[in-house]
């Protein structure tokens, strides 16, 4: 296990480093073995972390190559900002598919954040955001049906919740807390975004309120890939 840590270690440290040329095959299991001096098993294990991982992709027939790293992106913490307007605003292409969430923990989790009572329905909405051509981030979104009467029907031309928002009469908007965390993807994530198994998702709780005092009128939870860009916080 030493060994196995050990190797895995040393290539990450070259891949982080740049010492390995993007555009060039990565290098083999013969070839980490020899210039290591460890089994070729010890070698094979670590290539397949590292593809679990993110760093690496295999073309058939071609071998493994380091995978690329997009420019950074501003991640907003806040929850009284448009994701999908400031994203427009640096120049990333977006694609957004929207689908109706079924009810889950979650929803009783957002009946509590929004303020309503066990009698209350809670409409999820989740939002595949595909930035520059890649799986990026899943947004959910839960809204008060009483508050968004509704609002189920305009789920698949959901791509701002802002927009929605304001068409629905509400112009100012605050944040309340967040809170940021870190998970490895569930099965159905790695399907959704496309991510290798041990590739790490930021996890970015808040909820969106209308003014300063106003309504609470979403609980959001955003599940951002962290392999594909370099995200700045913004508080």
């Amino acid at each position: 296990m030493l060994m196995e840590q050990h190797v895995l270690e040393k290539l990450l440290d070259g891949i982080l480093s740049g010492a390995y040329d993007l555009d060039e095959r990565f290098l083999s299991e013969n070839e980490i073995a020899h210039r290591l001096n460890v089994p070729r098993l010890t070698a094979r294990r670590a290539l397949t972390l590292l593809e679990e991982m993110g760093y690496l992709r295999t073309q058939a027939g071609k071998g493994r190559f380091i995978n690329k790293r997009a420019e950074s992106i501003d991640l907003s913490l806040s929850g009284a900002e448009s994701f999908t307007e400031k994203l427009r605003d640096s120049g990333h292409s977006l694609r957004t598919i929207s689908s109706l969430k079924e009810d889950t923990a979650m929803h009783r989790h957002a009946r509590q954040v929004l303020g309503l009572g066990p009698e209350d329905c809670v409409l999820g909405i989740s939002r595949l955001r595909i930035i520059d051509g890649s799986p990026a981030a899943v947004h959910e979104s839960y809204l008060s049906e009483k508050l968004f009467p509704g609002a189920a029907e305009d789920c698949p031309r959901f791509e701002s919740m802002f927009a929605f928002f304001r068409s629905r009469g509400y112009e100012s908007f605050s944040s309340g807390p967040s809170f940021l965390s870190v998970s490895l993807p569930r099965i159905g994530e790695q399907e959704v975004l496309l991510c290798p198994s041990l590739v790490p998702l930021l996890v970015v709780e808040s909820s969106t309120l209308s003014g300063d005092e106003g309504p609470t009128l979403q609980y959001s939870r955003i599940l951002y890939r962290s392999d594909l860009f370099i995200y700045r916080a913004e508080l």
